[in-house]
């Protein structure tokens, strides 16, 4: 153990760079301070065992660490983690928080009861995954208390961009490219590249909006989020309708060249429950189909049926889960996973 006090005796599951270095969540034993030290963030850089923080120390806003969320790690070896905090004036009301550290210093990004950036509000909880990129920009999904509009714009998605704290979106914000107001984020929160692009899932409301086109994909990347994918708009390959992007949990992803690729459930197709879904992505100009429920797969052994979550890298190349029907084995050989080359990728091709 770095400095001599304690053990592990628990290990979470670790997270690790593009470098091989190494962040995890861990208890201890047999330390100085006994249950009020015992829990600890530690990095493994290929040499050294380092503590990126550790419950007691202090927090950047002069409080105590009492416990240690799961980190995640960028490349250069920063963590970020959610942490409660001992003694704070507010008790259950203030004692949480966002922080990172660079093993030198910490940074806090965000703490329940701060005021949101925007000024309508406070924060009551994180709600999803804290992202955090080489560039240090940190985003999240939260809910908030004290809002003028009460239940209807009580959550936002938030970005710190290693010096302020940002709104990316709030609910009951209007979106002209959507004529509607945005009402409820995807339960997963949202997804974010190198370039601190974030994009998410919404449910739309307002006058402009009907129960058929009322949720969406939106990427945002400084001024008004832009419109990645709606639905009841047509799909590319001209057989069905967008119907749904959060069945059974929103499933997208973004490059670095700001592409989402993203899961549909369609209507309108010519067999529905046959070959009503598929993976799509929208390459900086246009949404493009990689695969379809019901294609033959590459290897000509079986249909699509099911897909997992696609991933992307910043050429837009693909890979994704898949459940198979119609296989020469039948459940012995009817998963895979694949991929998909983009033919429909521009080098330099600007962000929607």
């Amino acid at each position: 153990m770095p400095g001599g006090d304690g053990q592990f005796e628990l290990i979470a599951e670790p997270t690790i760079n593009a470098s091989g270095h190494v962040a995890v969540l861990a208890l201890l034993k047999n330390t100085a301070g006994g249950a009020n030290d015992d829990v600890g963030i530690l990095y493994y850089d290929g040499i050294n065992l380092t503590f990126r923080a550790r419950e007691n120390q202090p927090s950047p806003d002069g409080y105590l660490f009492a416990f240690t969320g799961y980190p995640n790690l960028n490349g250069l070896g920063h963590v970020v983690f959610p942490a409660e905090l001992k003694n704070t004036p507010g008790g259950a009301n203030d004692d949480f928080g966002v922080y990172s550290s660079n093993g030198v210093s910490f940074l806090k990004r965000a703490r329940e009861n701060d005021p949101t950036p925007e000024g309508n509000g406070k924060f009551d909880s994180f709600t999803s995954e804290f992202l955090f990129n080489n560039a240090g920009h940190v985003a999240f999904q939260a809910q908030l208390r004290n809002t003028t509009g009460g239940v209807n714009d009580d959550s936002g998605i938030y970005l710190h961009n290693g010096s302020n704290l940002l709104a990316v979106v709030r609910e009951n914000d209007f979106n002209p490219f959507a004529n509607g107001y945005y009402s409820a984020f995807g339960n997963t929160g949202p997804v974010m590249n190198s370039l601190g692009q974030v994009a998410f899932t919404v449910r739309l409301k307002g006058g402009g909006v009907s129960a058929l086109d009322d949720r969406a994909i939106f990427l945002h990347g400084g001024g008004t989020p832009l419109i990645v994918a709606r639905t009841n708009a047509l799909v590319p390959e001209g057989n069905g309708r967008f119907r749904d992007f959060e069945f059974p949990l929103p499933v997208i992803s973004l490059n670095a060249a700001g592409q989402v690729a993203f899961h549909a459930v369609l209507s309108s197709t010519a067999a529905p429950g046959v070959d009503d879904s598929g993976l799509y992505l929208h390459n900086g100009a246009s949404i493009v189909n990689r695969v379809r429920e019901n294609a033959n797969t590459p290897d000509g052994n079986g249909r699509f049926s099911a897909f997992g979550v696609p991933t992307l890298n910043a050429s837009g190349q693909m890979a994704f889960r898949a459940d198979l029907r119609g296989t020469s084995g039948g459940i012995g050989d009817d998963k895979g996973i694949c991929d998909r080359h983009s033919k429909n990728v521009a080098p330099g091709a600007p962000i929607l």
